[in-house]
């Protein structure tokens, strides 16, 4: 059905007390707790499938890297079916596939059957709320606000990894790991009917205006690049590819990190309750620099705020090649807080990017790009760190590539505004 032109004298912004666009954020913001929470805390599980099954780290790692394959062929899938069937719609189908898979987690007795229960199935319903849909939707709410807005839902990976990292490992520790998917099988059933009952793509759907404003305005401190209409454009356009390289030098070894950090720590001797906690913490730093970064880049740019988080997460990855038997606990309590810095930095600044430089009709495509080549870093990086390890007993030569692609990514973003010609970086 055709939506009727919105007229200043019919928009309902005067007569609310907020915008509704801050309920969506809301929305987009619990489900990422729960979603990318659960995904986030496999480093735990990690070591629990490993004590339990007695696999390689490789071969475990392979559960992981199972879930960035899925999401890889899936994104830009995910994307259409936001296009075609809505934000209600797809959050609410997403949620209740991943609740399908963490149960059939929590009945795993193979390597098989996590890598179909948590690799796939979970994973392809996280696939329906990643990134790429939930920068779509809230682009569609705000220009001016963008940064700020994609911040805060981004920061509920954070928001996750400092509730659910620390709670899964207490439930392993108590009642094992099965327990502990059965939670969070409950969990993800829970945002269901939030997704269902709340959600709207687009401000016209309630008579608004992006940013609550009376009149359409435009974006304060990002460039839509609108010469690009269709696909091949897109494609042709060498910006679009620097986007998709700097998505996977920013997702591969901050995934790198998430899936190995924990082990790498307790390998050095800390306790491994400790260093969980200590990455919950990590999550809440993580989660307040989404905000605080989306604000900055509102006002400097997405490229110096990125350079920033890359700065940081930098030297939290030399801090993990540095590692050995006897450190200080300060040293944890270190890299928690610069890697929570490096994290909450990086990732919302490239869907931001993409949403600003490509923001005609296929914005929800190019944001589904986005989603899919960070899948690809996220799921090659933990996996080539394990065979590295299983190879050397070290990670050292994994970490110091990783941090090579951290330095390659800076590169790639401050190159993609500039070679699309255009625009306030």
């Amino acid at each position: 059905m055709k939506i009727p032109p919105v007229h200043p004298s019919t928009s309902t912004v005067r007569h609310t007390p907020f915008f509704y666009g801050w309920v969506v954020v809301a929305v987009c913001f619990f489900t990422q707790v729960v979603g990318f929470g659960t995904q986030l805390s496999f480093g735990v599980f990690f070591n629990a499938l490993i004590g339990e099954f007695g696999w390689s780290r490789a071969e475990t790692s392979l559960i992981f890297s199972a879930t960035m394959i899925t999401f890889t062929l899936f994104s830009a899938p995910a994307g259409l079916l936001l296009q075609r069937y809505g934000a209600r719609m797809t959050f609410s189908a997403g949620m209740a596939l991943a609740a399908v898979g963490l149960l059939l987690c929590s009945r795993a007795s193979t390597l098989w059957h996590l890598l179909a229960a948590y690799g796939v199935i979970t994973a392809a319903g996280l696939t329906l709320i990643n990134f790429g849909p939930q920068a779509t939707v809230i682009s569609h709410w705000f220009r001016r606000r963008r940064g700020l807005a994609i911040g805060i839902v981004f920061g509920g990976t954070g928001i996750g990894s400092m509730l659910v990292t620390p709670l899964v490992s207490l439930i392993i520790s108590i009642s094992g790991w099965r327990a502990a998917y059965l939670v969070t099988a409950i969990m993800a059933a829970v945002a269901i009917p939030l997704a269902a009952l709340l959600l709207r793509d687009h401000p016209r759907e309630l008579g608004l205006h992006p940013d609550g404003d009376v009149e359409p305005g435009r974006p304060g401190g990002a460039f839509q690049f609108e010469g690009h209409q269709s696909v091949r454009d897109v494609l042709m356009n060498p910006a679009f590819w620097l986007v998709m390289l700097a998505a996977v030098f920013t997702m591969g070894p901050l995934r790198l990190m998430t899936v190995h950090q924990i082990t790498a720590f307790t390998d050095a001797g800390f306790d491994r309750q400790v260093v969980a906690n200590s990455i919950g913490v990590a999550g809440a730093v993580a989660a307040a620099t989404f905000i605080l970064s989306g604000i900055l880049s509102d006002r400097v740019g997405r490229q110096t705020t990125f350079a920033v988080g890359s700065i940081s997460l930098f030297t939290a990855i030399a801090l993990l090649v540095m590692l050995q038997p006897g450190l200080n606990p300060a040293w944890l309590g270190l890299y928690a807080l610069i890697f929570g810095i490096g994290e909450g930095a990086r990732a919302s600044m490239v869907s931001a990017s993409a949403s600003d430089l490509f923001s005609g009709p296929q914005m929800a495509l190019v944001n589904g790009a986005v989603a899919a080549f960070f899948s690809v870093g996220a799921g090659l990086f933990p996996w080539l760190g394990g065979v590295i390890y299983d190879s050397q007993g070290s990670y050292a030569l994994a970490f110091s590539i990783g941090g090579a692609c951290i330095v390659l990514s800076i590169a790639a973003m401050w190159l993609a505004p500039r070679v699309i010609g255009r625009g306030k970086y």
